[in-house]
């Protein structure tokens, strides 16, 4: 994609869709296809709280300890900077779940990690913010292979 930045870990889901094209036709269907135009309609679309699980890669990129030095050149990097900048970089996505995907775009080979999605869905549907959420409710809604 011709406007990513290529010092940044994320590469957004219209990329990610060229390989994963079934997955991105269940995220399309999905409310995370459209969570900034959420936030926008709430007039929350500049505050950082919640644009950090609105937006891809807010906040810059902490790799786990375990993640294999060729992610580790990212650490400290952002996504998003601003829906002017970053258009692409809006709404939840593939890598807010899946974790920055520049890696395994350079070599497919390699893997993303695969994420445990009851811990990772509560990072951002938790206490006020999604007071009615249900994981067994809502993952066969974003489930995808």
């Amino acid at each position: 994609m011709e406007s990513q930045r290529k010092d940044s870990p994320f590469i957004g889901e219209a990329v990610c869709a060229a390989c994963h094209s079934e997955a991105a036709k269940v995220w399309k269907q999905s409310r995370h296809a459209h969570a900034f135009a959420t936030l926008k309609k709430e007039g929350k679309h500049f505050d950082p709280e919640c644009l950090e699980c609105h937006v891809v890669g807010l906040k810059p990129w902490q790799p786990p300890e375990d993640t294999d030095p060729q992610f580790k050149k990212w650490e400290g990097l952002v996504g998003f900077l601003s829906p002017e900048l970053t258009p692409h970089m809006m709404n939840v996505q593939c890598e807010n779940c899946h974790g920055p995907a520049r890696a395994h775009l350079l070599d497919p080979n390699q893997k993303l990690p695969v994420s445990n999605p009851g811990e990772t869905c509560v990072s951002c549907h938790h206490g006020s913010h999604s007071p009615l959420f249900d994981f067994e409710k809502y993952w066969p809604k974003i489930q995808h292979k």
